[in-house]
């Protein structure tokens, strides 16, 4: 009970520094669905969970600054917003909202999104030397995707290893993440984001009614 109590205490006061839309919960049934109940991953049972007004689902065994698995979806004309050009940024403005150009479309190759990914994580500041250590391609609920796996160090040197998986369907871009120090919490728990990408399901795919039940 104490450590329940610890971890709760611990991912609020993280997830009040990111966003105060997060509500962190226990996880006692595996299933979490998203808010508007368009998908669902199965998370590890004794972990402590939030799910966001934006449909991204994320959990913690120890902190979130220790290690964290989050699923993320993200419309097209929202993705990797900091790479539009100067050209772009001046047509979008000129276009109502839903016309804006995208980054990303349902036509693109998984290869394409991985490195979009990369050039995304290049320009964080708050990682040095990223190095990819494997980019692989991976099915997701049917879908075509990637999975990346690449090492980087935070601003005190403290080595990362960060897995990404995702896809791009007709509207959204998934992705799936998992982050933790490289030495012992990385390999103790990478088999619970592996579980967790396998239990992905969209509404309408093999998403049911079932689903909804087992989540309540």
């Amino acid at each position: 009970m104490n450590r329940v109590v610890l971890l709760l205490v611990c991912a609020m006061l993280v997830g009040a520094q990111t966003t105060d839309a997060m509500s962190w919960k226990l996880v006692d049934k595996p299933l979490a669905l998203s808010k508007d109940k368009k998908f669902s991953v199965e998370l590890p049972v004794g972990w402590v969970r939030a799910i966001d007004d934006k449909n991204v689902i994320s959990a913690t065994r120890d902190g979130m600054g220790i290690q964290l698995i989050s699923t993320v979806r993200t419309k097209h004309r929202d993705a990797f917003k900091q790479f539009e050009t100067k050209k772009q940024k001046k047509a979008n403005a000129k276009r109502l909202p839903n016309q804006k150009k995208a980054m990303v479309n349902a036509q693109m190759l998984p290869a394409e999104l991985a490195e979009l990914v990369i050039a995304d994580l290049k320009s964080g500041s708050e990682m040095s030397h990223v190095r990819v250590v494997s980019n692989l391609p991976l099915i997701i609920d049917g879908h075509q995707g990637f999975q990346l796996h690449f090492q980087y160090k935070n601003k005190k040197g403290l080595q990362f290893d960060h897995m990404i998986s995702g896809f791009v369907d007709e509207k959204n871009l998934y992705q799936f993440a998992y982050r933790a120090p490289s030495k012992i919490y990385f390999p103790r728990d990478l088999k619970a984001f592996d579980k967790m990408v396998a239990s992905f399901k969209l509404e309408g795919g093999k998403f049911n009614k079932k689903d909804l039940a087992l989540s309540k």
